[in-house]
């Protein structure tokens, strides 16, 4: 499986004053929070779905392609004209109208909640 991640770099000390670049990397993930269910964002763009999404919540509530997680300078998420919305720490997603998602944010498809979980990793 082929893992995405926004890339930074930073410098390590190593001996004789050489340096040694490590490549860090986020991961995002979304948790369910009833439930011990993770989606891992892989990819981008990441499609949430019914049963169109690269990932699919088999809910009567879910639209078929339900919200959308996009990578640019960070990670954004835009609904894609769902039946029952997507929210943003309560707020309604207007329709293909992105916005910026952090650490600790709270993400409600129609209503299934998932807290934003970013883990810095090296690569």
């Amino acid at each position: 499986m082929n893992w995405f991640f926004e890339k930074y770099d930073s410098k390590a000390e190593v001996s004789k004053g050489t340096e040694l670049l490590i490549q860090k990397m986020i991961l995002i993930t979304l948790v369910n929070i009833d439930s011990d269910e993770q989606i891992i964002i892989d990819k981008a763009p990441f499609v949430i779905g019914r049963i169109l999404g690269d990932y699919n919540i088999e809910q009567k509530y879910i639209s078929k392609k339900h919200a959308m997680i996009i990578q640019e300078d960070r990670y954004y998420i835009e609904d894609l004209d769902s039946a029952n919305g997507t929210y943003l720490n309560g707020k309604k997603l207007a329709c293909e109208g992105k916005e910026l998602i952090r650490d600790g944010d709270m993400i409600i498809f129609a209503k299934f909640k998932y807290l934003v979980v970013e883990k810095m990793v090296e690569a």
